[in-house]
């Protein structure tokens, strides 16, 4: 007579009596039913994976074994009734525990503590009963957002003025971008990131104003994952952009300096050439008033005038180097 599934046996009650994990339906196939991802998880903090055997039933005899790349290197083994952590990822025995309240049903879920960046990824969910198994995979996704944000702004140069926003502590890469007022994006110069020992994204965003920008530059992060939006705002004067003006009347006072420097000596230049002239004139004119009555004052001599006179008139002319002076003994 053919049994009805659910009423057991004389044999298979004994069977159950050695073993209570068994059931009449151990031999049932089923499928495993993970959460569908991906299922954010906030760094630091912690997450719960679920997963569900279908058609509904106890799990308590299975092995339920979690991994993430291999198979053999599971991050929470079950089996026999017993957690085994010494089969599991030394990384993970601390941070695991298997919540199995609901394994008469077949659910159990992982809870994860302490959550990392190492933890993002895909997890497989693992059932096996005998030799039929089934498993199916959830993803995590790790985020972290950040209200650290700091505007530093360098002295104003000849090109303008240049601000720097830097944030760090973010996962996975947030978006960023510099806004006016306006809400309009404004071009950033330059984008830098790197990361830090826990593998944070630490942000550094550079923009350059050249000109007059009065008003309010906002600096915006944003998780992707989350939408999360974080940011910092800095109010400009006109005061800021004044050093455009110095700069021009700097600019405008050398180029002044430098042309006075050539112009004023070509114009003393030309000052002095008269009065050198003029003094010149005069003192070819003296010149030739005294030679004139050096020859008068020879005539005399030569008439017997005063010896003194003519020793005054040889006096002249050794001075004024003429060679004929000898001959007037």
């Amino acid at each position: 007579m053919e049994q009805t599934r659910g009423i057991l046996t004389e044999d298979e009650n004994l069977h159950l009596a050695k073993d209570p994990y068994k059931t009449a339906i151990n031999t049932e196939e089923f499928i495993v039913k993970a959460l569908k991802g991906p299922i954010l998880a906030p760094f630091g903090g912690q997450v719960e994976l679920s997963c569900q055997l279908s058609p509904p039933q106890s799990a308590q005899h299975m092995e339920i074994r979690w991994f993430r790349n291999r198979y053999t290197q599971p991050i929470y083994l079950y089996k026999e009734g017993k957690d085994l952590y010494g089969e599991t990822t030394s990384r993970y025995v601390e941070r695991t525990e298997l919540l199995k309240d609901a394994i008469g049903e077949g659910k159990v879920t992982l809870r994860i503590f302490n959550v990392s960046v190492d933890d993002d990824g895909q997890y497989h969910c693992f059932f096996r009963n005998g030799d039929f198994s089934e498993e199916d995979i959830t993803e995590v996704k790790v985020t972290a957002t950040s209200s650290d944000i700091q505007i530093f702004m360098h002295p104003p140069n000849t090109k303008g003025l240049i601000m720097d926003c830097h944030s760090g502590g973010w996962f996975p890469q947030p978006q960023m971008e510099w806004r006016d007022s306006r809400g309009e994006v404004l071009l950033p110069t330059s984008k830098s990131h790197s990361q830090d020992r826990d593998k944070l994204f630490n942000m550094k965003m550079t923009l350059l104003l050249s000109d007059s920008h009065p008003g309010t530059v906002t600096c915006y992060l944003r998780n992707p994952l989350t939408g999360q939006e974080e940011r910092i705002s800095f109010v400009l004067s006109d005061q800021l952009f004044s050093h455009k003006k110095i700069w021009k009347i700097i600019m405008v006072t050398l180029v002044m300096v430098l042309i006075a420097s050539i112009a004023f000596p070509s114009v003393a230049l030309c000052r002095k050439q008269p009065e050198r002239d003029r003094m010149q004139s005069e003192r070819t004119e003296q010149i030739s008033k005294v030679s004139s009555e050096t020859v008068n004052r020879e005539t005399t001599v030569k008439q017997g005038a005063n010896p003194f006179d003519r020793a005054n008139i040889h006096m002249f002319q050794f001075l004024r180097g003429d060679d004929n002076s000898d001959g007037e003994k």
